[in-house]
């Protein structure tokens, strides 16, 4: 995995994005990079990408992107796509990969493609909707559920433990344009940089028990 060890040299953390791409400004990030719908290019149209490397970069974590690009003018994509995508950043080795989506059809591929992630320790954080039926990948085995949470700041988390989701982070800001789940996901996504960069060497199902020991709030939120 591309992260330090204990008494080497530090090397880069490296971060799989499943998107709309990233801004012109983000570039600079960028180690690796796929288009999955046709033009070959990464750059954002949409702005979600955008935002989410947005939320990873609050970690105020050093990290590189690899970026599968599989929204291009909505965000709309397959779920061969989707699996296309992750099967392709497995071997580029990230620590684990940003899914701030859920798609409504399971697909035989996509959870073979997720279970080949989880297999080779790579770390799947996917989006789950607060309320709703389930959504993929984030209901596959060994998936991190991440969703939005209204009592959860900036660098805050709140373990679940639902039926929904396990863990929730910073919902956004609507007035932004992009708030929700995909935002929360991202969130939780950048307590776990802060914690890897802590925490070097670590293998990703000890983050997310450490994340669930360590997480501001547990439980639901009550309504008032």
């Amino acid at each position: 995995m591309a992260w330090r060890s204990p008494g080497e040299a530090a090397l880069a953390i490296r971060v799989g994005l499943v998107d709309s791409g990233v801004s012109e400004m983000q570039m600079h990030l960028v180690m690796g990079q796929k288009d999955f719908v046709g033009s070959g290019a990464i750059i954002d149209r949409l702005g979600h990408g955008a935002a989410i490397v947005e939320r990873l970069l609050s970690s105020g974590t050093e990290f590189e992107l690899c970026v599968a690009r599989v929204f291009a003018d909505q965000l709309v994509c397959t779920v061969d796509q989707c699996a296309e995508a992750i099967n392709w950043l497995i071997a580029q080795k990230p620590i684990f990969i940003n899914l701030s989506f859920g798609l409504r059809r399971d697909s035989e591929g996509l959870r073979a493609a997720c279970a080949a992630a989880v297999a080779s320790d790579v770390g799947l954080v996917a989006a789950s909707p607060a309320q709703g039926d389930a959504v993929y990948p984030a209901a596959y085995p060994g998936v991190v559920r991440a969703t939005g949470d209204a009592r959860c700041a900036s660098t805050e988390v709140a373990w679940l433990g639902s039926q929904q989701a396990d863990v929730a982070g910073y919902v956004g800001d609507p007035a932004t344009g992009h708030a929700g789940a995909s935002i929360g996901c991202a969130s939780v996504s950048a307590r776990l940089l802060r914690m890897i960069e802590n925490n070097p060497g670590s293998e990703f199902g000890g983050l997310v028990r450490q994340l669930e020991a360590e997480a501001e709030y547990h439980g639901a939120e009550r309504k008032q």
